[in-house]
């Protein structure tokens, strides 16, 4: 047993190695497990997709193996023929998929989810920087951490601005000292709205309200007595201590039942 979980182990770490690889070498790699077998492929060009997919000269299977050819990364001595029959024909279906070469849709969708990335203040800062220093592509600016990005893109709006006459609609800074002022406001409010939840139910020594009725420490001790006394009424209607008109019976488990804290 010891031995085929090394194994596994193993396994599992080649792959993730040869996963890295990949991703390094290619960016964009799929995954698809046929019969317990794992088999990565990258998307397919539109070039390659032009040259077979759309060749009438080809047969359909003729297609299926060149694309399988063209795009199947793992395991690397992949081969169509020996393979069990069907394989070839679910890749090529998930490769064109993943390819987002089925139809028009696909790429329309596609292009919308791209647009809305877009929108993402950290991604149009890529675009800044990318566009003054053009040597650096989107991808290596993506890895870079806070402190690069930060400098790199404080140096590229100095470039744009000043040596390209670049006008920025929207100043970056005063947009994040916005962001941070509003969200410092939210939390503002937020504690001031804990802090009189925890001043009407915890600070008994001054008059608590209940309903529309004002208590002393004394009585709200008493009602708390009361309710716990009683469980299968409702105190949130009960005319006595809210003022309320009704009462009613909660038919909700005991042990349900939210517990009131002095």
């Amino acid at each position: 047993m010891k031995t085929n979980n090394n194994k596994e182990k193993n396994y599992t770490k080649t792959l993730d190695s040869i996963i890295k690889g990949l991703i390094d070498e290619y960016g964009n790699i799929f995954f698809e497990e046929i019969n317990n077998d794992i088999y990565i492929y990258k998307p397919l060009g539109r070039k390659a997709f032009k040259d077979i997919s759309l060749n009438d000269n080809l047969s359909e299977l003729e297609k299926e193996d060149l694309v399988c050819n063209e795009c199947i990364l793992y395991p690397e001595d992949f081969d169509s023929d020996e393979v069990d029959a069907g394989i070839p024909s679910m890749l090529y279906s998930q490769i064109l998929t993943n390819s987002y070469l089925t139809g028009t849709e696909q790429m329309l969708s596609l292009i919308q989810a791209c647009r809305s990335e877009v929108e993402q203040l950290d991604i149009q800062m890529s675009c800044i920087i990318s566009e003054a220093f053009p040597s650096y592509d989107m991808d290596e600016i993506e890895s870079w951490d806070m402190i690069k990005f930060c400098r790199m893109f404080g140096r590229a709006e100095w470039k744009l601005k000043n040596l390209r006459n670049f006008e920025f609609e929207n100043d970056v800074v005063e947009f994040l000292k916005d962001f941070s002022d509003l969200s410092t406001d939210e939390n503002t409010i937020q504690e001031d709205s804990d802090n009189i939840k925890q001043h009407n139910t915890n600070n008994i020594n001054d008059k608590v309200k209940v309903g529309n009725r004002e208590m002393t420490k004394e009585e709200y001790r008493q009602y708390l007595d009361f309710q716990r006394a009683h469980p299968e009424i409702n105190f949130e209607a009960d005319t006595m201590y809210t003022g309320f008109d009704t009462m009613g019976f909660n038919d909700l488990p005991v042990a349900l039942r939210p517990r009131n804290k002095i």
